[in-house]
């Protein structure tokens, strides 16, 4: 019976910790990595923000701003395969009212394009960006609880171990 009982347990830890493992990877791949790529997005929507308003108040060849700009939402819609569905929708209306800002700066607009880059229109750039940011902010509060829950069934299939060994053990 003792022999039985050690095999039991023997059995109970590896099953235990398999099962916890499995948990661990499920939060790696189902969080972690996610995380990263959310992370990732928003520090380049948040780049891509800074070249939009920087390019306006040097008043001058926005050229420059304009390859960073690009160059940074390029690799943001890269990273959007894991983030919410309306970050895309709300990216792609902040390209398009990019687009209108530069036309209208390229015209000679001034006054237009900060409106359009900082006005308080619900399709003016400040609208879009703050979209985009607050949906993938909202990504990764979600994954971060993902991450959370995870762990925590990973410890829930190991809480036991101990005790049950030492019971079946006495």
């Amino acid at each position: 019976v003792a022999a039985v009982l050690v095999i039991v347990v023997m059995g109970w830890v590896v099953v235990a910790t398999q099962l916890a493992a499995a948990e661990i990877e499920r939060s790696r791949t189902e969080g972690t990595a996610k995380f990263e790529k959310l992370a990732q997005a928003r520090i380049l929507a948040q780049q891509a923000r800074t070249d939009e308003t920087l390019e306006l108040i040097s008043r001058g060849d926005i050229s420059a701003g304009e390859e960073s700009f690009t160059s940074h939402m390029d690799e943001l819609t890269k990273l959007l395969d894991v983030a919410p569905a309306a970050t895309n929708e709300a990216v792609q209306k902040w390209l398009a009212s990019h687009r209108k800002q530069v036309e209208v700066y390229n015209g000679g607009d001034y006054l237009a394009a900060v409106g359009q880059a900082i006005g308080t229109d619900p399709d003016a750039s400040a609208a879009q960006f703050t979209l985009v940011e607050s949906s993938l902010r909202d990504g990764i509060e979600l994954t971060r609880g993902t991450m959370r829950d995870r762990v925590t069934a990973a410890g829930a299939w190991l809480a036991w171990s101990p005790t049950g060994t030492l019971v079946l053990m006495v």
